[in-house]
């Protein structure tokens, strides 16, 4: 792990100003090696000048940006300077491009985690970046399971922060890399997800998994540990802290690994 960039997510996670595109580019670092962030940041810049118009999301259409339905799990979609480059990405990916983009033309906009499909809101108007096009919150709740529809409109369409977005972001890094089977580079995506969010016990919880399946027992039962010690904090600010199941399960975690040894692969 680059302990540069894992400062640089940590202090990213203690900034109550951060931005979305920071942590995009934070999150294109952990994809490129060697990234030139500054250049890439102008890039974005140039296109939120090139694309300032009373309807943002209609100019990066015209400059020929699209959701990349055709290659839709693929790594560079994560990547926000080659989706800058290739004009192709997932909704996360052009929905901050598109809030840069809104922000340049002096509209308000933030991301919303609605589930499965990113989208953004530019001042009254609900925007799917995946086709760049407005879309109504019905429309939106007509992509989700019949089970999920009973969600508020509070919980669906809440506001992302910068640091939600960027969690979400390695979410889709670490799912394609896990698909990949490459679970060292998965292990490396959970741990900026730590360094950016050190107070939530799942990550913990997903670090301790990935550790077993590179065979290090020890390394698990410490990641467990540590999930079980934040989810049983009685300061922690955490909606999930107190959760009973969520302790149940790691107690029941590490139960498991009594006397189990190391096969490191």
């Amino acid at each position: 792990m680059d302990a540069v960039l894992r400062e640089d997510f940590a202090r990213f996670g203690r900034d109550p100003g951060a931005v979305e595109l920071t942590g995009a580019i934070l999150v294109a670092r952990f994809i490129e090696a060697g990234l030139d962030a500054r250049a890439l940041e102008d890039a974005v810049q140039a296109l939120a000048v090139r694309c300032r118009a009373p309807t943002p999301w209609s100019a990066m259409r015209g400059a020929g940006f699209s959701g990349n339905a055709e290659d839709y799990g693929a790594l560079d979609n994560s990547h926000i300077g080659r989706v800058l480059a290739s004009g192709r990405g997932i909704p996360i990916t052009l929905g901050v491009l598109l809030i840069e983009v809104a922000r340049s033309a002096g509209r308000s906009a933030f991301g919303i985690g609605f589930p499965a499909h990113f989208l953004v809101q530019v001042d009254d108007d609900l925007v799917d970046p995946f086709r760049l096009e407005p879309v109504t919150r019905a429309q939106c709740r007509g992509w989700l399971p019949p089970a999920a529809r009973a969600q508020s409109d509070e919980q669906l369409f809440a506001p992302a922060s910068a640091h939600l977005v960027t969690l979400r972001m390695l979410n889709n890094v670490k799912g394609v890399l896990a698909g990949r089977g490459d679970w060292v580079q998965a292990l490396e995506a959970v741990d900026l997800q730590c360094a950016l969010a050190p107070a939530q016990p799942h990550f913990e919880v997903e670090r301790g998994e990935l550790w077993l399946r590179l065979g290090s027992v020890g390394s698990a039962r410490r990641a467990f540990e540590r999930a079980l010690a934040l989810a049983t904090d009685p300061g922690s600010a955490e909606p999930h802290a107190a959760d009973a199941t969520v302790v149940a399960a790691i107690r029941a975690r590490l139960a498991g690994l009594r006397g189990a040894n190391d096969v490191l692969h």
